[in-house]
């Protein structure tokens, strides 16, 4: 059983959220979690006048508007979804959600993205990333304009038979390893275990340099036993919960995201797990992490999970699972 107890799902009333919802239906139904739909009504910036407007009727007015667009939304989205609890929040919209994930408990947030580009997106991001920068949860984000024919009924709306997990060999990659096994496992997916070997560094451009190419095969070797052994080491520390599981391990080189994205693309991946560090660094702020830049360029949905994600599994449940 997939360990999503308390999913959250944040809907853009402008554009309503079909793929995030149909996938916490199925994710609801391979766990027997609740699923919370949420709205957060940004407080005015110009307060109009006009007759028998009032001002601090405002929040009340919004919020039950609000709710009843996410009923309706829902309803007419998902039919067969089930009993879901509506909320709504005023205020910042990434505030709002992070607030009602931490007050709920959430285990996980599944978000639709819309696709905000050029010097928008430069100047304030998106509400998923900044989600997904903060979140102290597992946090799936879906492209909406990706999103397949709507699902007839709720068996229909988790479909996964090839599930991609990046590795860096940190123990933040065997975090999102371990989430990748259990959803790998519960579906029945095959499990790709991709390192990419940044071009950009030291190590990979020194061969590159001169007319070397033994130089190149002997790091991409290289690369694959360390891989190889990494994968070994994480699947044995997770126990139970990485058994049984068909794993294929690969190589790469180049950019991270880039090639992380490409490989979704060729293999036909269904879902990408990640584990996520977040912000490390200066140029991370400026850029984003390895994790946001995938969201933005795979057409895959993205489960990233940070290291203190509570539903990435507990140690001590598997060392127990392991000794049963």
């Amino acid at each position: 059983m997939l360990p999503f107890k308390k999913i959250l799902v944040p809907i853009d009333l402008a554009f309503g959220a079909r793929a995030a919802l149909e996938t916490a239906a199925g994710l609801r139904h391979r766990s027997k979690g609740a699923i919370t739909v949420c709205n957060v009504v940004e407080p005015l910036n110009v307060v109009p006048f006009y007759p028998g407007f009032e001002v601090d009727d405002y929040p009340a007015r919004a919020a039950d508007v609000a709710k009843q667009q996410l009923l309706r939304i829902v309803n007419d989205t998902v039919p067969f979804i089930g009993e879901v609890e509506a909320v709504v929040r005023l205020g910042r919209s990434a505030d709002g959600i992070l607030e009602l994930a931490e007050e709920m408990g959430a285990d996980l947030i599944v978000m639709g993205t819309h696709g905000r580009t050029g010097a928008r997106r430069m100047l304030i991001g998106s509400v998923a990333e900044e989600v997904l920068r903060r979140a102290s949860c597992p946090v799936m984000t879906l492209h909406e304009a990706e999103a397949a024919d709507a699902a007839a009924k709720i068996e229909d709306c988790l479909s996964i038979g090839t599930v991609l997990v990046p590795t860096d060999f940190s123990e933040t990659s065997r975090d999102g390893l371990r989430l990748a096994c259990q959803v790998a496992k519960e579906l029945g997916a095959t499990l790709h275990v991709l390192h990419v070997v940044d071009s950009r560094s030291g190590d990979a451009l020194e061969p590159l340099l001169g007319d070397s190419q033994p130089n190149v095969r002997a790091m991409f070797a290289e690369a694959k036993q360390e891989a190889h052994r990494a994968v070994t080491r994480h699947l044995a520390e997770i126990g139970e919960i990485g058994r049984g599981i068909d794993v294929k391990e690969h190589v790469a080189l180049g950019h991270p995201a880039k090639e992380i994205a490409q490989f979704s693309k060729g293999y036909g991946a269904d879902l990408i797990v990640m584990g996520s560090r977040g912000r490390t660094s200066f140029k991370e702020l400026i850029l984003g992490s390895t994790a946001e830049r995938v969201v933005r360029l795979a057409k895959t949905p993205v489960l990233t999970v940070h290291g203190e994600s509570k539903s990435a599994g507990a140690p001590a449940e598997e060392a127990a699972q392991a000794g049963a």
